[in-house]
């Protein structure tokens, strides 16, 4: 397997992610299949591959994904490396932490537990591992209706991680 950057223009914007194939025809079918299935209308997909152009910083885990996982839309957490999305959920979801006497922070993963350890691995825990008592809850329901817009296409193929809002430039990677 071998891992692509992806580009899908779209008539709401230029939507980015990764695909792990065996081929850059099989991801370009892949990325076809998955609109098609979606119902999403495409007037260009953009395939290149990046997996033997990455520098060692940005492998964390690449290497076990491109051995085990299937073809389908892949992540880079940096706290947690390299991750494939399964299609049996094909959306990601956003996901608000609220740590407790802190502001809230905004997630992108597959499920709940991934949130979490996002989350946890971006903390800096200090000497004794303690860390802060949290709730977690489904993001989108508390977010405006520009917030909510702008976080639809990244909620199709990532990337996964830590976003944050900025009223100028829109959601962000953090």
């Amino acid at each position: 397997m071998r891992l692509y950057e992806a580009e899908f223009v779209r008539p709401d914007g230029i939507v980015n992610g990764h695909i792990v194939a065996p081929s850059g025809a099989t991801a370009t079918q892949f990325a076809k299949e998955y609109h098609d299935e979606t119902g999403i209308h495409v007037s260009q997909i953009t395939i290149a591959r990046i997996d033997d152009k990455l520098p060692s910083r940005r492998r964390w885990g690449l290497d076990d994904l491109l051995e085990t996982a299937s073809i389908g839309f892949a992540s880079e957490c940096p706290p947690l490396g390299w991750f494939g999305h399964t299609l049996v959920q094909p959306r990601l979801k956003l996901y608000r932490i609220e740590p407790e006497n802190e502001e809230a922070v905004h997630i992108i993963a597959q499920n709940p537990d991934v949130a979490s350890a996002i989350w946890l691995c971006g903390l800096d825990l200090g000497d004794d591992g303690a860390h802060p008592f949290w709730s977690i809850s489904q993001g989108l329901d508390h977010l405006d209706e520009q917030q909510r817009a702008e976080m639809e296409n990244r909620l199709e193929v990532g990337p996964v991680g830590e976003y944050v809002w900025n009223s100028e430039r829109g959601w962000a990677l953090k």
